[in-house]
């Protein structure tokens, strides 16, 4: 099961309102209806445009974030208000965006939140996604290529601490029992003598003969079982998170786990590029005419229906004019192309998910000495599976079709698991399939994924500040990380 981020993914819809409507309109909200009308009409009139959008987004935004059942509706008409500030060259201020960013991101899909951020790079509302690609190196494919890097992966061996946790456990209870029972039963004092002994007796040769290793594991089991800590959690998850966003990932509402890792990969077609998004380009409104404006967004008068009908739902009235539209003459913007993945960032794709799976082990390790809440055996798993299917993938070729690239899309076009398929394509012909390449390519991303830690080390502390508030959103923090990089 796919476990949701720890944001909080709800919003008010009323303080959204105050930070808008101020003290004269709470004095016009006291008055008749009618007069409230006209001046709330009147208000909205000499509202700034980039702020009625604003009030949209946030609106649609809270609507979303509230309800059981999320309105996907809600969202493309959100996408089509965001597309039409674009070609209008309107600036999307930061709480229109968060309240989109929050809004995406409650769905829990890598595709919606990859359509969010395609819109958010091309408005240049967010500039830091995916930064740390220009810094992190190439991947390593092999043990030849790990030179240059002196650092070892943490491991542990939590199955071994929590079974010798268990039988440490069980035997204190059973001590425990056994003298109380003997004390009113002394036909049972030679038993518990013994039983005393021979626990003494274990933990002497523990220590003579392996160190105390047996000891330490029980002990570590029992951190494992017993051990609650919110501030280390927060370490952990902000780690994963400002790892996700630097390394221009759409994975802001999973934890970092080896079924998201998956997820990542098998939703969206180009969520791995969605940080390559360009800008919007400027263009007459000729030329919009002609075919370069993208066909999906909404028209002026779609935008005044949206907004008469919220107006609507607040009681507003439904006169108040919308946005003033682009003469035929006026400069526009239009929406490049989107991204797509090319053969030689498939490799770089793997890695920077592989990098993100390491940024919780990194963070615990450099801060705790030891990884208890999170997982260095994640990465390994998530090579595994996709090791798995590209076995899948050679027999089926090699059995079914000829071995020619045609052949094979045809074959993973017609595959009933369209997300294996997605997978399979994003997969490199250099994926590693020896334990040592494994290794190597693993231990690569430990080295980059503590290079990233390291090296925002105060911005890390931030966002875990946020995360262990239980009140921050996912729009907010990314915002937080835009506004301290800029």
């Amino acid at each position: 099961a796919f476990q949701p981020h720890p944001f909080r993914l709800k919003s008010n819809l009323a303080q959204i309102q105050g930070e808008i409507v101020d003290s004269k309109t709470l004095t016009i909200l006291s008055g008749d209806s009618a007069s409230t009308e006209s001046e709330l009409n009147s208000l909205l009139e000499k509202m700034p445009v980039n702020e009625k959008y604003s009030l949209l987004l946030q609106s649609y935004a809270t609507r979303i974030l509230e309800s059981k059942k999320k309105d996907i509706n809600l969202l493309e008409k959100m996408e089509g208000l965001y597309k039409e500030m674009i070609q209008k060259r309107i600036s999307p201020d930061g709480k229109g965006s968060s309240g989109f960013l929050d809004a995406a991101a409650s769905f829990c899909s890598v595709d919606k939140l990859s359509r969010a951020l395609r819109l958010m790079k091309a408005a240049g509302t967010v500039k830091i996604f995916g930064v740390a690609n220009g810094q992190i190196t190439s991947p390593v494919v092999n043990s030849d290529g790990l030179s240059m890097i002196n650092i070892d992966v943490p491991s542990d061996d939590r199955e071994v601490e929590v079974l010798f946790a268990s039988v440490a456990f069980a035997t204190s209870i059973s001590w425990i029992v056994m003298q109380v029972v003997s004390y009113f039963n002394e036909d049972l004092h030679p038993w518990a003598t013994l039983l005393s002994t021979l626990i003494l007796g274990l933990g002497a040769l523990d220590v003579s003969f392996q160190q105390a290793k047996s000891i330490r594991q029980a002990a570590a089991g029992l951190d494992r079982l017993i051990l609650r800590d919110d501030e280390r959690q927060a370490h952990c998850d902000g780690s994963a998170f400002l790892a996700g966003y630097l390394l221009g990932l759409p994975c802001f509402c999973y934890k970092a786990d080896v079924g998201e890792a998956i997820r990542l990969l098998g939703d969206a077609p180009n969520s791995l590029v969605v940080y390559k998004q360009p800008a919007a380009l400027k263009a007459s409104a000729a030329a919009s005419v002609m075919g370069l404006m993208d066909s999906a967004a909404p028209s002026r008068s779609s935008f005044g229906q949206l907004f008469q009908g919220f107006k609507g739902s607040l009681g507003m009235g439904a006169n108040a004019d919308s946005p003033a539209s682009s003469s035929s003459a006026e400069i526009i913007n239009i929406l490049p192309p989107e991204p797509t993945l090319e053969e030689e960032e498939k490799l770089f794709g793997v890695g920077r998910i592989l990098v993100w799976l390491m940024a919780p082990v990194a963070a615990e390790y450099l801060k705790y000495g030891k990884t208890i809440l999170s997982d260095p055996r994640r990465s390994k798993k998530f090579i595994a599976v996709l090791n798995g299917l590209k076995q899948k993938q050679s027999s089926s070729s090699s059995s079914q079709l000829k071995d020619t690239t045609k052949d094979i899309n045809d074959n993973l076009e017609s595959s009933s698991n369209q997300k294996n398929a997605n997978i399979l394509l994003k997969l490199p012909e250099t994926f590693p399939t020896l334990e040592a390449d494994q290794a190597a390519l693993l231990q690569w991303a430990y080295f980059e994924a503590t290079a990233i830690v390291k090296q925002y080390g105060d911005l890390l502390e931030d966002v875990s500040s946020y995360l262990s508030s239980g009140t921050s959103t996912v729009g907010e923090c990314a915002f937080m990380i835009e506004k301290e990089m800029s």
